[in-house]
């Protein structure tokens, strides 16, 4: 798959991926009767349904629509989505097979319960042909978003902006819209040529990059801005130990970082908006404001389930900072922090220690702020 796709450090090539999912049929046994072992064995299925679509594509090899079919008739064995869905095709279609729209549904759907995104938007334009069965294919569309397809993004947009939907809203269409302009490959790409710079230690011209498309609205830019600018990205700073003379505070690069977390939190990028509740709290690039970190932090839990704020809202509540001491609400709020995120447990059972000492100590005193 990184073959076929490509990545940043490795670029596409299309023989070798051809040779890597060869290998994998060749290596297949027997194809298993049960569901469980069908599950075991997807990437059989999965390498029969790549060398499908390179073969129907012309990928790599010489474009053979019927080379194309056999390979997906190979992956439906295993119930592999991408052959499911391009199976559905060829027979909406009428390619290899004759033109059948009730048996192409039948593969969409089958796709499309595995959420394969392309099966799910295939599935999405036969349902929204109807008006009763609207509803269902904006659901599908909204499944294939979450996985940030483009075309998901298109049709959404589109019905939107429209009048297809419930409520229709221009700032709707447009946040869509956006979403697809910053997906493309431009001529010149700002936001890949500051990442370029950024890996061979030009800090300065990456900022200057990441600077011109954070202005142009890309939410990526702006969170890399903010982090470039970020005086408090430092977990240790020993260097107040090691020398007498005080770090230079530089207030316009604290502005400018708070500005872009900021505007990148409004974005919906979850992290930006906790360093904006960091920046509240320590009185970064704005005032100091506890209460307003304390409400910041709440947003973050509860509408993006952030487990790093669920944590500094609890620590509020059991301090009474920001809000009142409340030792249920904080005692909830670290519980709920480690439920999003098993991998802080440690931390999250240290400051649980922390509040059993706090609330044994309220307790046996019979302060009334154990349960307020």
């Amino acid at each position: 798959q990184i073959y076929y796709s490509g990545t940043r450090d490795i670029k596409k090539n299309y023989k070798e991926a051809i040779r890597y999912f060869t290998q994998i049929i060749d290596k297949k046994g027997p194809i298993p009767k049960d569901k469980a072992k069908k599950k075991e064995a997807k990437q059989v299925g999965q390498a029969a349904g790549y060398l499908g679509l390179m073969h129907w594509r012309g990928e790599g090899v010489k474009a053979d629509v019927k080379t194309a079919y056999r390979w997906f008739q190979e992956g439906l064995a295993y119930d592999d989505p991408i052959s499911q869905n391009a199976v559905g095709l060829m027979y909406k279609n009428g390619i290899v097979v004759e033109e059948n729209q009730r048996v192409a549904l039948h593969y969409f759907k089958l796709a499309a319960t595995q959420e394969y995104s392309e099966a799910e938007i295939n599935l999405a334009l036969e349902y929204v042909q109807d008006d009763q069965t609207l509803p269902v294919a904006i659901e599908l569309l909204n499944k294939a978003a979450e996985s940030k397809h483009l075309l998901a993004y298109w049709y959404l947009g589109q019905l939107n902006d429209q009048g297809y939907t419930a409520s229709r809203s221009c700032r709707v269409s447009v946040h869509y819209y956006k979403a697809i302009s910053e997906a493309g490959d431009w001529l010149h790409p700002t936001i890949e040529n500051g990442f370029s710079a950024y890996t061979i230690g030009d800090q300065e011209n990456a900022l200057l990059y990441y600077m011109l498309a954070a202005e142009r609205g890309y939410e990526i830019a702006q969170s890399n801005v903010a982090f470039l600018l970020d005086p408090d990205r430092r977990l240790w700073d020993f260097m107040p130990l090691l020398t007498k003379k005080t770090k230079v505070k530089d207030e316009n690069a604290e502005n400018n970082a708070f500005i872009y977390w900021s505007r990148s939190a409004h974005q919906n990028n979850v992290d930006a908006r906790v360093k904006m509740c960091d920046y509240y709290y320590k009185g970064i690039g704005t005032k100091t404001d506890y209460e307003k970190a304390a409400a910041c932090y709440r947003n973050a839990a509860e509408d993006y389930r952030s487990p790093l704020a669920y944590w500094n809202l609890g620590w509020m509540y059991e301090n009474g900072v920001g809000v009142q001491k409340d030792l249920p609400l904080a005692k909830r709020a670290y519980d709920l922090a480690l439920e999003n995120d098993a991998d802080a447990y440690l931390p999250i059972k240290l400051s649980l220690l922390s509040w059993w000492k706090n609330w044994w100590t309220l307790s046996l005193t019979g302060n009334n702020e154990v349960t307020k």
